[in-house]
């Protein structure tokens, strides 16, 4: 938690002078981006105090991006059977960009090596003022560390004098997943992970305190990147905007509750490597840790963190009502995401690191948040 003192004065001159500038323009509006970070970020400076991130120590230096094979799936896996209506596959662009969704989950299949797409994305997430807290080439996999979104920051000389007083109590990071697909062609997955300030207690108080609550992932900021990235390729803005267009999805998940009504499973109406896939996105959008997978049995070996277990906001009142009884707290622990084939549905549940039925709360409340980024 963050202690913040400030005086009444400087909170009316705050205000005053946001009402004289509100009217400046920022760079982010007139270029149509919701993502406006500062380009003069260095990954050696301090970042914003924010809750504590696990990072995982990069496990290789060499270039050795995985195959789709390499994690037990294919894009002729990933496609067969009945494709939902709501997928969408563009044929390869002049550019040698091709947009793939399939409902929530959508990513770009790009005409290049992974290698090069990796230094690629790399570089352009250092463009927009980002540092990396995780790098592992073996895996494909990058993290980005927190920036503030100052998207609606005022600009002009008032916002200037003042310095960094203004915030928008927005702050974002990203990971991005690279595949090796083949004849060279690399896909890219940019996921998106956000946090919020609040605030307790009132203005007039000496002292209020503030804390960084997680925020919903945002799948128009994940879109945003893989059309500016594409921009940062050299590819025109206005031919990457029509590339990568996002429609709506059509719901395929449900949250079920067993007989015993001890546990619940979430239940999708899609066979099991397209599930696979779309977990994978979605843990990411989560924000937990993968910590290993095996696609043959089904299994993901995942762990909360504090980020995740504190909620999101709209969900307080939800949360509140589910520490109601004897368990108070939710747990920072490791579990076994199971992910099992069911003719033409796939089930998800949780299990403890025995391989029992986990009925604890914190399973609950993973296969909660699940079911929200998989329907």
């Amino acid at each position: 938690m963050l202690v913040v003192k400030k005086s009444r004065n400087v909170v009316f001159l705050s205000v005053f002078i946001f009402g004289l500038s509100a009217c400046s323009s920022t760079p982010s509006k007139d270029e149509g981006y919701k993502g406006v970070y500062s380009s003069k970020t260095s990954s050696s400076e301090p970042s914003l105090e924010v809750p504590p991130d696990l990072v995982a120590p990069d496990s290789n230096n060499a270039m050795s991006i995985p195959s789709l094979s390499d994690s037990g799936s294919s894009y002729s896996l990933y496609s067969n059977s009945a494709s939902s209506s709501s997928s969408k596959v563009l044929p390869l662009s002049s550019s040698g960009v091709r947009f793939v969704r399939d409902g929530s989950v959508f990513w770009l299949e790009i005409k290049s090596k992974p290698d090069e797409i990796w230094g690629q994305a790399r570089n352009f997430f250092k463009d927009l003022g980002f540092g990396f807290v995780r790098k592992q080439p073996v895996n494909g996999v990058m993290e980005t560390n927190w920036l503030e979104n100052r998207f609606d920051v005022p600009t002009g000389w008032f916002a200037s004098m003042l310095g960094g007083l203004f915030s928008t109590g927005l702050m974002d990071k990203y990971r991005v997943r690279i595949e090796r697909s083949d004849d060279d062609t690399s896909r890219l997955f940019i996921t998106h992970q956000g946090l919020k300030e609040v605030s307790y207690g009132n203005w007039s108080e000496a002292e209020f305190s503030v804390k960084w609550l997680p925020r919903e992932s945002d799948p128009e900021l994940e879109a945003e990147m893989l059309q500016r990235f594409l921009v940062f390729k050299g590819v025109g803005k206005a031919h990457a905007k029509q590339t990568v267009a996002l429609g709506k999805s059509s719901e395929r998940a449900k949250l079920i509750q067993d007989k015993s009504e001890k546990f619940y499973t979430v239940e999708v109406s899609e066979i099991f490597p397209r599930t696979w896939r779309r977990i994978s996105i979605a843990l990411d959008r989560m924000g937990l840790i993968v910590e290993d997978r095996n696609r043959s049995k089904g299994i993901y070996y995942i762990k909360t963190t504090e980020d995740f277990i504190k909620g999101d906001g709209k969900d307080k009142n939800w949360l509140a009502s589910i520490l109601s009884s004897s368990e108070s707290t939710l747990k920072v622990a490791t579990f076994q995401l199971s992910v099992d084939d069911v003719e033409t549905k796939t089930i998800i549940s949780i299990k403890n690191e025995a391989g029992e039925q986990d009925v604890s709360k914190t399973s609950y409340f993973i296969l909660k948040k699940l079911h929200d980024y998989l329907r």
